[in-house]
């Protein structure tokens, strides 16, 4: 049987479905054949729903696939359809009852021919001895008519009885002839009966030789049926040569006794031929009936044969075969002798090792040599090179060599970058990096402030120190304040001294000064004041402290704008310091 691999199969990791395109597979696969999926291993059909929709026993194993390639390999154990084409054979045997019957029958006709035949030969036997008083007759009669011509009147008496005499042996011979002409007619009959027998027995031949290719146990039962079609056909034909035979040997016998009305002695003769003829067929026509009845009984013992076999079959593996019992192994030897081929049993493709020597075909374990072969398992942390070896995976990155590195980029690693540009960037980020020991660093680098009682080597940023500085001035009875304007004040046991400075933005009056306010208020005096031009470069003049303008809370700063010229609503900046107490 050809392999199935028209159309594409649909198939998923870890499913059973399989689901096909321009497939027909409802006429071409059958359940328990072999699919050969796309990942190259055999899965067993389960059922067939549809055309183009089947089912596997096993899920299937391989990558997901759409559109793929196949094949369905049919199986000749299939038990199911062994079962079916026996089930038909004992289908095709019911007949055999009605085909022993047609025997029968063709048996009781032939047994009437013979008792015709027994008849026309007793007729015959008349025939004869009417046929011997006429030709005693005869003799009679010429002697007397030599002897006396008185005993003519006699002598025509006598031939007036040997024309009586031949008159009767003519009815008898027509009767004969009637009787053959009977007997031939019965002689057909079973001739044609016999052949129904042969065209029967010839049925049961092919039924038998199909059940072989299902089970070759009931192959010697077949073949037996086999050999009785082929004995019933035989004795059909020597019947039916018979029957001629007897039609020919009536036909002389008419012809003889039409000639015996002239020469009974040649009727006597043919008589007696005839009745040996009506001997031989009633022989023949019982052997004919004998053989029918045997082909018959070998029929039903074919049909009890083959039931025997499909209850085997169905009931569980072969007990005995040819004179042999147990677990019994066919051979190549069990089926040559019987005459069968490998046509016979619809394995015309197939060469019929044993499944030992060749489980599967030529093309697929071509296929399969062209696979790799099992490999051992290795462990998690390993992984499969391509010269076919496992190799642990950690060793072999950290042993990777970083060819083609480049530090070019130093932007963040994004998700689409491969491992070597990802390193190529980190390690770019990384040369950008202050080194740990003596870090020459630039721009305006920041670091975490610590708590202000913190004497660790931790780094002291300018918040810490101004915060450590206001807390020791207080510890000492300093107060500080600093910015663009602050102050630093003196505790009482260094004279109270108070320093203030900064520098004030201001627009000047019609008078050419504006007023500067202390953060703090002097409490008891001003002891002096100095003033500087703020904007470095600029075209105003220089700013001094007016006459009197040291006051406790305020300093009015007097600016000139060159010649002792004076201005107002000039924006200027003024750099100051005032001391006091």
């Amino acid at each position: 049987m050809a392999w199935y691999r028209a159309g594409t199969v649909t198939v998923s990791t870890g499913s059973t479905a399989v689901s096909g395109v321009g497939t027909a597979w409802n006429s071409k696969a059958k359940a328990g054949e072999a699919l050969l999926g796309p990942d190259g291993n055999l899965y067993e059909v389960a059922n067939i729903s549809s055309d183009t929709s089947l089912e596997l026993v096993n899920a299937y194993k391989g990558a997901a696939i759409v559109g793929a390639s196949y094949v369905i390999i049919p199986t000749q154990s299939y038990m199911k359809l062994l079962a079916g084409q026996v089930a038909e054979l004992i289908a095709l045997y019911q007949q055999v009852p009605a085909d022993a019957a047609d025997a029968a029958q063709s048996a009781a006709e032939a047994a009437a021919s013979a008792s015709d035949a027994v008849a026309s030969q007793s007729a015959a036997a008349s025939s004869a001895s009417a046929s011997a008083s006429s030709a005693s007759d005869s003799a009679a009669s010429a002697a007397a008519a030599l002897g006396s011509k008185n005993a003519a009147a006699t002598s025509a008496t006598n031939a007036a009885t040997s024309s009586t005499a031949s008159a009767n042996s003519a009815t008898a011979a027509a009767s004969s002839a009637s009787a053959a002409s009977t007997s031939k007619t019965d002689a057909a009959a079973s001739a044609t009966a016999a052949l129904s027998s042969k065209n029967a027995a010839a049925t049961s031949e092919t039924n038998a030789a199909t059940s072989a290719s299902g089970a070759l146990a009931s192959k010697n039962a077949a073949a037996t049926s086999a050999t009785n079609a082929a004995t019933s056909e035989s004795n059909a034909l020597s019947s039916k040569n018979a029957a001629a035979t007897s039609a020919t040997n009536a036909a002389t016998s008419e012809s003889n006794a039409l000639a015996s009305k002239n020469a009974a002695a040649t009727s006597a003769t043919n008589a007696g031929t005839s009745a040996t003829t009506a001997t031989t067929k009633a022989s023949e026509a019982a052997s004919s009936a004998s053989n029918a009845a045997t082909s018959a009984t070998n029929a039903a013992n074919s049909a009890t044969a083959a039931a025997a076999s499909a209850a085997s079959i169905a009931n569980g593996p072969v007990a005995s075969f040819n004179t042999r019992t147990g677990a019994v192994t066919l051979t190549k030897a069990d089926v040559t002798g019987t005459g069968l081929a490998k046509a016979d049993l619809s394995l015309g493709n197939v060469d019929n090792t044993s499944d030992a020597s060749k489980p599967i075909s030529t093309a697929t374990q071509t296929a399969l040599n062209g696979k790799e072969p099992t490999i051992a398992a290795g462990t998690t942390s390993q992984f499969w090179r391509g010269d076919k070896t496992w190799a642990d995976f950690a060793t072999t990155v950290r042993a990777a060599v970083l060819t083609g590195l480049s530090t070019a980029t130093s932007t963040a690693v994004a998700a689409t970058d491969t491992v070597l540009a990802a390193i190529g960037k980190l390690q770019a980020q990384l040369n950008l990096k202050a080194a740990l020991a003596s870090p020459a660093l630039t721009g305006t680098p920041t670091a975490p402030t610590q708590a202000s009682a913190d004497n660790t080597t931790a780094i002291a940023t300018t918040g810490w120190v101004r915060s450590a500085m206001s807390n020791i001035a207080s510890a000492a009875g300093f107060a500080l304040a600093g910015g663009s304007v602050g102050y630093i004040k003196f505790p009482s046991w260094l004279g109270g001294m108070i320093i203030q400075f900064g520098t004030s933005v201001g627009t000047t009056n019609a008078a050419s000064a504006y007023v500067i306010s202390y953060p703090i208020t002097f409490p008891n005096s001003v002891w002096t004041a100095l003033c500087t031009n703020g904007d470095a470069g600029a075209q105003l003049g220089s700013p001094i402290v007016s006459n009197g303008g040291m006051q406790g809370s305020s300093l009015t700063v007097v600016w000139s704008f060159g010649q002792g010229g004076v201005g107002g609503g000039i924006t200027t900046r003024t750099n100051w310091i005032v001391i006091g107490n």
